[in-house]
């Protein structure tokens, strides 16, 4: 359903489709919150709601989901902190947080979590604190991206090891040259596989000055048919 001109709150008969693997609602016009309602998903791998116009939390019960390789809540109005469990799926490759109103700090991690992580955007919210050693040890795994408000002479959160650092809002520009792998007006075009090795690596929503250091090929996404009506999913 990515790119249409859908609106109004996400009908709550999506959340009895808990045997899908892929939730692709975004770039459209919806509102409302997203229920945290994900316990009897099973096989969910990529869910994607950025570039919409959702409010309240990010709902924790997502991570709880094992099967979770691609998370996108770009560009919307969620508001609370990042899930304490957020770590929990042991194939979660992508997160994208950018450009919200979520606060709090990064919660610390676990030993063996996030292993697969190699890309998290952070930036343009009100997350403050300290970036956990925890997540800067990622780099010795597979972290490529890490984007946060760090840009002095006033962070909004103290990071030593973000590859992108990013002024607090609302000036929201990056103060070096490293710009995302693919151009973010990249819409997926292909569904990913199971083997998170091949899963899409989508750009960030939001697109730095300057010339990429990172050079990774960019397997795109297909999105589903355009469909205008909701119901004709259920």
């Amino acid at each position: 359903l990515n790119e249409n001109n859908l609106e109004g709150d996400l009908p709550v008969s999506i959340f009895a489709l808990n045997k899908l693997e892929h939730l692709l609602l975004g770039n459209n016009a919806f509102t409302g919150q997203i229920r945290d309602s994900f316990d009897l998903f099973t096989s969910l791998e990529f869910f994607d709601v950025r570039n919409n116009q959702l409010t309240g939390l990010l709902p924790p019960s997502l991570f709880d989901i094992p099967t979770l390789q691609i998370a996108y809540f770009s560009n919307n109005s969620f508001a609370g902190s990042i899930p304490s469990n957020f770590a929990s799926p042991p194939f979660l490759r992508d997160l994208y947080l950018d450009n919200n109103m979520i606060g709090g700090s990064v919660p610390p991690i676990g030993p063996g979590q996030l292993g697969q992580l190699t890309e998290f955007l952070l930036q343009s919210n009100d997350i403050g604190g300290i970036m956990p050693d925890s997540i800067c040890e990622l780099f010795s795994f597979l972290l490529e991206d890490l984007w946060a408000d760090c840009s002095p002479p006033d962070p909004e959160i103290e990071c030593s090891c973000c590859t992108q650092c990013f002024f607090s809002r609302p000036t929201a520009v990056p103060t070096t040259s490293v710009a995302p792998s693919v151009e973010p007006s990249s819409v997926p075009t292909s569904i990913p596989t199971k083997n998170p090795s091949s899963l899409p690596s989508v750009a960030p929503s939001q697109q730095p000055s300057g010339c990429s250091d990172r050079n990774k090929t960019g397997l795109l996404v297909e999105a589903l048919s355009p469909i205008t009506n909701v119901s004709q999913l259920l």
